[in-house]
């Protein structure tokens, strides 16, 4: 997205695949998929799947300072983004901006 919007971009999400793919496939190989029935695989930063991309010069440093800190409290779990929810209610999470729509 830098290379689209470079005058407003700060910074974005990089997913990585690998950690997850990786779980299921040894999962698979090793027989134990059946263990997992309707396994809701969440994966994200404390697992590797999702990094942030490079701050832009536009993001202050104590932006990126405090962005750290959270980033690194919800990594050792001391900061929860959706606390006490099961699978069962993220999974029904639809909080879209208006112009998003299901189909």
């Amino acid at each position: 997205m830098r290379e689209f919007a470079p005058d407003v971009f700060l910074t974005g999400v990089v997913w990585n695949w690998a950690p997850i793919m990786t779980d299921i496939v040894e999962a698979v190989h090793e027989g134990t998929w059946d263990e997992y029935p309707g396994q809701d695989w969440w994966y994200g930063l404390a697992e590797g799947e999702i990094k942030l991309a490079p701050f832009t010069d536009l993001v202050p440093e104590d932006v990126r300072e405090t962005v750290e800190v959270k980033k690194q409290a919800i990594i050792t779990g001391e900061f929860e983004i959706f606390p006490g929810m099961t699978d069962e209610q993220l999974r029904e999470i639809c909080d879209f901006d208006s112009n998003i729509v299901i189909v």
